[in-house]
């Protein structure tokens, strides 16, 4: 990649130069463009009056350029997209539209954010419905698995494409071909997969793909997709409606909703983080998903071989490195990751995260095109250190969280 260079990327995002940041996978920073974008429209709809005809008339101009947008980046037809706030609002949408019948099951993994498992454990208990999982942790090959849970009751596979854990990029597209064969619908979590290397969402050929904004397309909070392949549009059943997705009613209590996948949309979005995920997007395009893609291995082999060769470092996830992917989970020793991670930041300056239980304690790097052969170096420097000045206790996490959870 003799044009691309990460630094020359980097200048361009909104993050600042003491601030190595590895952690993408949670949430990215932005490009300078997609925040000016966003002042620009907010200063400019309360300007002229949020309830304008001017600002009514660019509010839905954006939300039909941004279903262009991701038509254009991922595949598909503008019609095809439901914008929403979240993964797991695509994910919900999905599990209360489908229709299921008594005895039916759902198949996912132990591979799996709470984002996900939640909604499917909720819908499966409040529906009567079978729940299997496949036991992906240990390294079982994810077709046999699937193929051991298979039985004539399973109507929908939920899993995601890259395993938030650890990295593994599972088979999708094989699981997505078996699936078929039996009646399976597939619904997949492209949280770590979207704008990490380039996915034609037409091609992959699951039914149903749900997308986060703010992590590797490095747009806001608060912004996401659920694509609907086919003529699941049509076919499933919307489980909320408002006046986004409203054609037209009486006061007989006949309604008409949109024909496309719009109809699964409530009501107001913001429209300047929609501006915003949009010009992410066209930034994206600009610098080329494949020659980002191409980087974020480029730079994700260099964190895994380096991370290999330091005494007490020990990597979770796949041995295969065609398997892996920009996320690395690691342990030191039997230091406890939130510790490390707390280290990195104070020592160093990176910006890592730990994965918490149920799942295998880790501490977990996400590295998008914009991480640097200096960065990389820092890490490894750090990691170094961190036996030598690291608390081996336990430490408590996010007490602030129960502060919260007693306030409510």
């Amino acid at each position: 990649m003799p044009d691309f260079s990460p630094s020359a990327f980097r200048s361009e995002l909104v993050l600042d130069p003491d601030v190595r940041y590895m952690n993408v996978g949670t949430s990215g920073p932005w490009p300078r463009r997609s925040l000016d974008a966003q002042c620009e429209y907010l200063r400019w709809s309360s300007a002229r009056g949020p309830g304008s005809y001017e600002a009514v008339k660019r509010y839905f101009g954006g939300e039909a350029d941004l279903r262009r947008a991701l038509a254009r980046f991922f595949g598909g037809r503008p019609g095809q997209y439901v914008l929403t706030h979240s993964t797991s609002e695509g994910i919900n949408i999905v599990l209360n539209g489908f229709d299921f019948r008594p005895g039916d099951e759902i198949v996912t993994t132990d591979l799996e954010h709470s984002g996900l498992v939640l909604p499917v454990y909720h819908k499966a208990k409040g529906s009567g419905l079978g729940l299997k999982v496949m036991r992906l942790l240990d390294g079982r090959d994810p077709l046999e698995e699937f193929e051991r849970l298979l039985t004539p009751r399973t109507r929908l596979l939920v899993l995601s494409h890259v395993s938030y854990i650890d990295g593994w990029v599972l088979p999708l597209e094989r699981l997505i071909e078996r699936a078929h064969e039996a009646g399976v619908a597939v619904l997949s979590d492209a949280a770590q997969s979207a704008g990490q290397f380039p996915l034609r969402l037409d091609a992959l050929g699951a039914d149903f793909v749900a997308i986060p904004g703010q992590k590797w397309l490095l747009g806001p909070e608060g912004t996401g997709t659920l694509y609907l392949h086919g003529d699941w549009a049509q076919r499933l059943r919307p489980d909320r409606v408002g006046w986004a997705g409203d054609m037209g009613f009486d006061f007989e209590g006949n309604y008409r909703l949109k024909p496309s996948a719009a109809k699964f949309e409530v009501a107001t979005r913001d429209p300047a983080a929609l501006l915003a995920l949009k010009t992410s997007l066209e930034f994206l395009e600009e610098h080329g998903p494949s020659t980002l893609a191409e980087r974020i291995r480029e730079v994700s082999a260099l964190a895994r071989d380096g991370l290999k060769r330091i005494t007490g470092v020990r990597l979770l996830g796949p041995e295969d490195p065609e398997a892996g992917s920009g996320l690395i989970a690691f342990r030191i020793g039997d230091l406890h990751p939130p510790r490390v991670v707390k280290h990195l930041w104070e020592s160093a300056g990176i910006v890592t995260r730990w994965i918490p239980e149920p799942h295998p304690p880790a501490v977990r790097v996400s590295l998008h095109a914009f991480v640097t052969d200096d960065d990389v170096n820092a890490l490894l420097a750090a990691v170094r250190t961190a036996e030598s000045h690291v608390d081996p206790a336990p430490m408590a996490v996010a007490p602030f969280l129960a502060e919260w959870d007693r306030e409510g």
